[in-house]
């Protein structure tokens, strides 16, 4: 029998997200490049516009992304 610590998180090898989305004017960087669970996406707009929404999500090994949406920059 194996008894798991509900303290402790676990990812599953192999669980992957789809690509999240970019919004137009911005930019989005991964803490890691193959989108495991676990991976955070970070958003940035370009210079002169202003992030509306999250800043960051973060895939889940189910493949969602949370929170759900991506933001969007305005000038």
């Amino acid at each position: 029998m194996i008894v798991l610590d509900p303290k402790q998180s676990f990812i599953v090898a192999g669980q992957t997200c789809s690509y999240p989305g970019s919004p137009a004017h911005a930019s989005v960087t991964f803490t890691n490049e193959r989108m495991i669970a676990g991976t955070i996406a970070t958003y940035t707009c370009d210079n002169g516009y202003e992030l509306l929404g999250p800043s960051r999500r973060l895939c889940h090994q189910n493949g969602t992304w949370t929170p759900l949406g991506i933001p969007f920059c305005v000038k």
